[in-house]
C-alpha cells in the first residue's frame, strides 16, 4: 500500500498509525519530501511500526515504477480548511495507472466517489484498504478519470470557457 507525494501539515499521521494497527498484514511505503516539522513523527513510526518506510523524495521519473508496485494507492490528508479545497494531482496520476485508490474525504473528490473510496473516518479508511485489495478496481472508470484531467484536458476546457465568454460579449456589445 502506498502513497506518493509531500509529507506536510496536510498529512494525517494519526490516520497512518491507526492504519498501521489496523493492517498489521500489509506492508506501507510512503514516498515524498518531508517536511522538517514532520521528519520526527515519520521516523517515529518507522522505529514503531515495521510495516512502514519512508522512502524520501525520488526522481519524478522512476514514480510510475513505483506505484506499480503498490496495491492499493492513498491519499490520507487531515480534512481541515486547508485540504477542503485541494484537488490532489496525485489521485489523477494514481487513477492513471489503474490502481484503486483510497482517500479521506475531500469535498474536491466527491464526483468521483463511484470510482475511487472516499472515506469519512478512520475505520472506513481501514475497511476501504481491505476492500480495494479484494475487489478488482474499475480500470475504465480510473483511465477516464485520468484522461478528464490531464494537462491537456483541463487547458482545453478552459480555452473553451474563455471563448464562450468572448463569443457572449461580442453578442451583448
Amino acid at each position: 500500500v502506498g502513497y506518493i507525494g509531500a509529507i506536510g501539515e496536510w498529512f494525517d499521521f494519526n490516520l497512518i498509525e491507526m492504519v498501521l494497527q489496523s493492517c498489521s498484514d500489509l506492508f506501507f511505503i510512503i514516498i515524498g519530501p518531508i517536511f522538517p516539522e514532520q521528519m520526527m513523527i515519520a521516523s517515529k513510526l518507522e522505529k514503531n511500526y515495521s510495516n512502514i518506510k519512508f522512502l524520501g523524495k525520488k526522481d519524478y521519473h522512476i514514480l510510475p515504477q513505483y506505484i506499480n508496485t503498490f496495491d492499493v494507492c492513498l491519499i490520507p490528508f487531515k480534512v481541515n480548511e486547508l485540504t477542503k479545497g485541494v484537488n490532489p494531482v496525485k489521485v489523477y496520476e494514481y487513477a492513471a495507472s489503474g490502481k484503486p485508490v483510497v482517500s479521506t474525504y475531500l469535498p474536491e473528490l466527491e464526483k468521483y466517489q463511484d470510482t475511487i473510496y472516499l472515506a469519512k473516518d478512520y475505520k472506513e479508511f481501514v475497511e476501504f484498504i481491505y476492500t480495494s485489495i479484494d475487489e478488482k478496481p474499475d480500470v475504465e472508470k480510473l483511465l477516464a478519470m485520468a484522461e478528464e484531467n490531464t494537462w491537456d484536458s483541463q487547458t482545453n476546457k478552459m480555452l473553451n470557457l474563455f471563448n464562450q465568454y468572448i463569443s457572449m460579449k461580442t453578442k451583448i456589445e
